[in-house]
């Protein structure tokens, strides 16, 4: 069984812990959080990570804490040489992501990050497809606004960062090219976007909000001869190719967190250093960067 520490026990640290315990590769070294002594938990807590003997038995780490401490802790656990799974997006600095992404690629260090939308079920079923004549995508993204205590990024990091991470998944985000911006602030903080880029000679057509009435994720896929309707909450693709429609429903107990989970573990397992990986969330960060 891996050994993994768990840094931050927010929303998502919660949902990591979960997979972790529901998984029979790996247990919880520890965890590790401001309010730890408020968690009345048993095993290792600690309230900073500079307090716990990385080089002690801790096979990869998880972080998810906010983002504005991902850069200090993940720096740590990397120069202890220790495989990091950092939750999306890795920071908002594109240099402190610059820095991060070539210290492990230069000392082969193994990197992941929380692009958890790439493990649901109807992303991987895309990704079999031929969607090589596809023309324009246009993609909605919504959350209602969440719990104030909450510290959350911009929408584009926030929301915006799993669709470019599922369209360089499954078309590769070459020379993306941004045609068009609109981006709504609230207290000096990005709330909502309306974002057109090229890329691969495809169109695309982002709308993201963290404000909105409804939570949505949603894909229209056209291509030359084909029409896919995609929800990816639903987990359900409606494809129409050369006017033959078929409607696919997959399991919505299927949990992308384990996927994501067994993934990092085999990683860690192999010793494999997924170069790819690294590169292309770099790419996707320095997209982002570009269109705010």
């Amino acid at each position: 069984m891996l050994k993994l520490l768990l840094v931050g026990y927010g929303n998502m640290g919660k949902v990591h812990e979960k997979a972790i315990k529901n998984s029979d590769k790996a247990e919880i070294y520890g965890i590790v959080d401001p309010k730890v002594f408020e968690l009345k938990m048993k095993g290792l807590l600690s309230e900073d990570i500079n307090f716990v003997d990385l080089n002690n038995g801790i096979d990869g780490v998880i972080i998810s804490s906010t983002t504005k401490t991902h850069y200090s802790i993940a720096m740590k656990t990397i120069e202890n040489k220790i495989p990091t799974f950092i939750e999306k997006p890795i920071s908002t600095s594109i240099k402190e992501v610059e820095e991060l992404t070539n210290i492990c690629l230069n000392e082969n260090i193994i990197l992941q990050t929380g692009l958890i939308e790439n493990f649901n079920p109807v992303i991987i079923y895309l990704k079999k497809e031929n969607l090589n004549l596809t023309k324009e995508i246009n993609i909605i993204r919504t959350s209602p606004p969440l719990d104030k205590k909450r510290e959350l990024e911009n929408v584009i990091h926030d929301l915006g960062i799993h669709d470019i991470g599922i369209f360089d998944y499954i078309y590769n985000l070459k020379n993306p090219s941004l045609i068009n911006k609109s981006l709504f602030e609230i207290n000096g903080m990005i709330a909502e976007a309306d974002i057109t880029f090229l890329s691969n000679d495809i169109k695309i057509n982002l709308k993201l909000s963290n404000i909105a009435k409804e939570k949505r994720r949603t894909w229209e896929i056209i291509g030359k001869d084909f029409l896919y309707n995609i929800d990816l909450l639903k987990k359900e693709i409606i494809k129409n190719d050369n006017g033959n429609e078929e409607r696919k429903i997959f399991e919505k107990s299927y949990q992308p967190i384990d996927l994501q989970l067994d993934d990092f573990i085999k990683k860690i397992k192999d010793k494999s250093v997924d170069k790819e990986h690294i590169v292309k969330t770099l790419n996707i960060h320095k997209f982002i960067d570009s269109i705010l």
